[in-house]
Formats: C-alpha cells, sequence, structure tokens
C-alpha cells in the first residue's frame, strides 16, 4: 500500500464510505473476506487501529456500527467443511492464517474446534495448525532432541496401551512426526515405519503399503480417527 493509499485509508470517514457503499452494491453485510477484496487498505487499517485505537478486527468495526456479527459454527461440522475454509484462506491471502484471520474470515470455524467437531482432541487452532502439519513456531524447536521424540512416542504408547499409529501419533505430536520425516531425528529416517523398525516395534500391516510420508499424505484418511 502506498504512502498515499495508507493516508487515505486512515481517515475513519472514508473506512465508513467504503463499508457504505459496499453495503449499497451487495444489499447486504459485506463478509470480512468481501470487504477486505474490495478494499484490503481499509481493512489494513482497521487492524492497525487507525479507525480507532480499540478497534482492530472487522467484527468489532461492525458491533460499533450496531450490526450482528454472525459466527455460524454449524456451517464448520465436519472436518472437511473446516479444511476446506481453511486452505481456501491459505491460498487467498499466500500464508497460513492466524487465527483473528480465521475468526474474521470464517466465523465459526474457531467455535466447532472448540467444540471437538474437528476431532474430539483437537479443540484449539494451534493443535490444528500442528495437525495439519503447520507448525506452531514455538514448536519447531521442541523437537530437535530425539530424546524428547522418543519420550513423547513412550508416553503415548503408554497411554494408549500398544503402538501408536501415524495417525495416533500426529494427532498429538504432529511436530515431533515432522521432525523425523524431514531426518532431524536420524538423517537416516523419513518413514513413520523406519522410525518404528529403529524402535523395534512391530509395523502396521496397514500403513505399510504407504511409500511416502510427507504430513499432508497423513490427513488423506481424515481429520477423525
Amino acid at each position: 500500500m502506498s504512502r498515499r493509499q495508507e493516508n487515505y485509508w486512515s481517515n475513519p470517514s472514508n473506512i465508513d464510505k467504503a463499508f457504505s457503499q459496499l453495503c449499497k452494491k451487495i444489499k447486504r453485510i459485506p463478509t470480512a473476506r468481501e470487504f477486505a477484496s474490495e478494499y484490503c487498505g481499509a481493512m489494513a487499517s482497521l487492524a492497525k487501529g487507525r479507525y480507532y485505537k480499540i478497534i482492530t478486527t472487522y467484527n468489532q468495526y461492525l458491533l460499533s456500527h450496531g450490526k450482528n456479527v454472525t459466527r455460524d459454527s454449524n456451517k464448520y461440522n465436519s472436518p472437511a467443511k473446516i479444511n476446506g475454509a481453511f486452505d481456501e484462506l491459505e491460498k487467498e491471502i499466500g500464508k497460513v492464517p492466524t487465527a483473528r484471520e480465521i475468526e474474521e474470515s470464517c466465523g465459526g470455524l474457531l467455535v466447532s474446534l472448540r467444540k471437538g467437531r474437528y476431532h474430539p482432541e483437537i479443540k484449539t487452532y494451534n493443535d490444528y495448525l500442528k495437525h495439519r502439519g503447520k507448525l506452531v513456531l514455538h514448536d519447531i524447536g521442541r523437537w530437535s532432541s530425539p530424546n524428547k521424540i522418543d519420550e513423547a512416542f513412550d508416553r503415548l504408547e503408554e497411554s494408549l496401551g500398544r503402538t501408536p499409529r501415524r495417525k495416533d501419533f500426529v494427532i498429538k505430536y504432529a511436530g515431533a512426526l515432522s521432525a523425523i520425516v524431514q531426518g532431524r531425528y536420524n538423517k537416516n529416517i523419513h518413514y513413520w515405519n523406519e522410525y518404528l523398525m529403529f524402535r523395534n516395534r512391530v509395523i502396521n500391516k496397514k500403513s505399510g503399503k504407504d511409500t511416502t510420508l510427507i504430513l499432508e499424505s497423513l490427513l488423506e484418511e481424515g481429520g477423525t480417527q
């Protein structure tokens, strides 16, 4: 955004004018995505508190104008719908969305996560990001030690009473599995079955047919066990 555009959208009246114009154009209250698509500069100014210092989200802007905020959690009532909304937004903005960006563009999705509609053990956005292989920054260094990966595996094995499957492990410790895949556990080990063999565990024949182990392939079975 140029300096001129930045100055223009720093004026609250220009943001209000843009909002009113879009309301008239589509004959309803725009979604955050629609408003950002039409007036990205206005949305950026909102996020930076230039409209009003305590208004930094689109929902707060709507509420300040007496508009109802809809968070339709029923819209995201399945893993496929949650993944689809996340993937679409990630592609649109060219990066992993923050929780605020998800809330703004996909109101109700975070509520569905908290209610366990994606998976009973995935109830926070960070847990979801880890499950999708989108590592939370503080999680990367956590799995730099092979001992920590082994300890996580052993804890899960003890709690399950059996050798964990890949899906079990990625739900609880996606960062650890990513470290294995990237060779950070052992430069010669890049697959789940290789890790199991290294740990002297019996390989699950159902998973033995898989020849690759990138995090995306782990999710082809869906978000639930």
